[in-house]
């Protein structure tokens, strides 16, 4: 799949969220256990939250750069506004700053794919990317190839 790169200004999004700290080898499973427990869409709909765009995931850690050692996840879905967080859903938010960017469109298990086309793009124009690193989600598809996922990437 081709992925073009482009450049672009992000604006901080406030997320609710729950982080997790993993290895390249729990990362799925992780994320998987925080998405089949529900904690985040029934706390928004308790606290009052207006949902405001789709689940993000923030890669806090250079997962890349540090195969094998513990990174820090975040796995949230937008909200309109701060609010106060309880129990394991924290008040957060996306990066902001100038990012590059792709779009993943076809199945999630593919989405390294994008993730390595952002990071060799970067890499031959000679620009310097942060650790930070995140995921937004497409509205949902029945076909696994529509699914549409936007990779975000903050630059140095």
């Amino acid at each position: 799949m081709d992925y073009p790169v482009s450049l672009t200004e992000v604006k901080a999004t406030y997320l609710a969220a729950v982080g997790a700290t993993v290895t390249r080898q729990t990362l799925g499973a992780t994320i998987r256990q925080i998405l089949a427990e529900n904690k985040i869409y029934p706390f928004i709909k308790n606290a009052g939250l207006e949902k405001a765009g789709h689940n993000v995931f923030v890669y806090k850690t250079d997962r890349v750069r540090n195969p094998g050692n513990e990174f820090d996840i975040e796995i949230g879905v937008q909200v309109a506004g701060p609010f106060e967080g309880k129990g394991e859903v924290i008040c957060s938010a996306t990066p902001e700053g100038r990012a590059a960017m792709t779009i993943h469109t076809g199945q999630y298990d593919r989405i390294g794919q994008a993730h390595t086309a952002v990071m060799t793009w970067a890499r031959d124009q000679g620009i310097a990317l942060t650790s930070l690193n995140w995921e937004i989600y497409g509205d949902w598809q029945e076909d696994p190839n529509l699914l549409t996922t936007e990779v975000f990437y903050l630059l140095n």
